[in-house]
């Protein structure tokens, strides 16, 4: 899966999108995962409202994770049966 992260400045999110193939957001191919990210105020992010055309392994989200690090994008948490843990 290659990833893209566009920010939203207006909200304080970016959103993330996965796509077969390199270059997929310039090409406005179909994306095959999403996610919303959100920076709360105490300086962490909320991984919120991912879903995806294909199941995502353990491989994956640690893709994700390198590839949020790598933009600057730390301290992430996600909801998991109801509690706040860490990405």
């Amino acid at each position: 899966m290659h990833l893209h992260i566009e920010p939203k400045p207006h909200n304080r999110a970016h959103v993330l999108r996965g796509y077969e193939a390199p270059g997929g957001y310039e090409a406005r191919a179909p994306y095959i995962f999403t996610a919303t990210l959100f920076h709360q105020p105490d300086g962490s992010v909320q991984f919120c409202g991912a879903l995806g055309a294909i199941p995502l392994g353990r491989r994956d989200y640690s893709a994700i994770k390198a590839a949020l690090e790598a933009a600057g994008i730390g301290n992430i948490n996600m909801e998991r049966h109801g509690r706040w843990v860490p990405f």
